[in-house]
C-alpha cells in the first residue's frame, strides 16, 4: 500500500540558515554594561573638575551654606549641571540593553532547566519574579 504522506522535504520548506552580520562574546557585552556607568560617573566628574571648577569651588549647599568642599557634589554633576547630565542619560541608555538581553537570557535558560528543582512552585516562582 502506497504512502498517502509526503516527506517532511517537500510538505514543509526548511528555514534557511543565515549567519548575523555582527557577532559579539558575551564576555564584550557583560563587561560592557557593567562598566559603563562606573566609567560615565568617572568622566561627568572629570569634566566637572576640568570644564567647570569655578562651579564646584563656589558650591555650597542650602544645608550648610558656610561648608565648601573641593570635591564636586556627584548627584549634581549627573543630574542637574549641563552638559554632564546628558552624558549620564546617554550613558544609561546605552546600559539597559545589555542589562535587558541579559535578563532574558537568564529567564530562558532558567525557564529551559532540566534540574529536578524546576518543577518546585519556590524555583518557578523565583524565575518569575528574577525575569
Amino acid at each position: 500500500m502506497p504512502s498517502s504522506r509526503l516527506p517532511v522535504s517537500d510538505a514543509m520548506p526548511q528555514p534557511k540558515h543565515t549567519h548575523p552580520l555582527v557577532m559579539f562574546p558575551m564576555r564584550t557585552i557583560a563587561i560592557f554594561g557593567a562598566f559603563m556607568p562606573g566609567f560615565g560617573c568617572y568622566a561627568v566628574i572629570a569634566y566637572t573638575y576640568l570644564f567647570q571648577m569655578d562651579r564646584v569651588k563656589n558650591f555650597t549647599s542650602t544645608d550648610c551654606p558656610n561648608v565648601s568642599s573641593s570635591l564636586p557634589p556627584v548627584s549634581y554633576s549627573i543630574g542637574v549641571w549641563e552638559p554632564q547630565r546628558f552624558f549620564w542619560l546617554f550613558i544609561l541608555m546605552g546600559h539597559v540593553p545589555p542589562r535587558l538581553f541579559f535578563g532574558a537570557l537568564y529567564y530562558a535558560f532558567f525557564a529551559s532547566s532540566n534540574s529536578i528543582h524546576a518543577r518546585s512552585s519556590w524555583y518557578t516562582v523565583l524565575n518569575k519574579i528574577y525575569a
